[in-house]
């Protein structure tokens, strides 16, 4: 966390470079997209004669989802095949981590001055027996 005047950036710097040496990939190529976007992750495939490795990893990405909205679609597709995982859910695990390696720093910027806005998006739809619901 660093803050100043302006402003507060918060990250979880350490972590992922924490992660990325229990994992042994501080020294893997970093790619840019947190997931293969041709990859189709099936329950169908070898399993992973250890699973619990798998599911740690899958956990740890989960508290990280946090600080880095990122990566948030591609752990949450892979936490769906944590009870039987595949060598291909492994491989895109790692994906992720290659993306991390790209930024590890990236993080979240508050700014002082800023006014926090919400934004709520109301839809338009109509239930079975007709009606509107606005």
């Amino acid at each position: 966390m660093a803050r100043s005047e302006k402003a507060i950036f918060i990250s979880q710097r350490k972590y992922v470079l924490d992660l990325l040496r229990d994992t042994g990939m501080l020294a893997a190529m970093p790619v840019y997209l947190s997931m293969d976007p041709n990859a189709k992750l099936l329950s169908e495939g070898p399993l992973l004669s250890n699973p619990e490795s798998h599911r740690r990893l899958i956990g740890k990405l989960i508290y990280l989802t946090v600080m880095r909205l990122d990566i948030t679609y591609s752990v949450q597709h892979l936490s769906q095949f944590t009870q039987s995982p595949t060598l291909d859910h492994m491989h895109a695990a790692m994906r992720v981590l290659r993306y991390l390696k790209q930024a590890p720093g990236q993080g979240i910027l508050l700014s002082a001055s800023s006014i926090p806005v919400l934004i709520v998006l109301i839809l338009e739809y109509k239930t079975q027996e007709g009606s509107e619901l606005k």
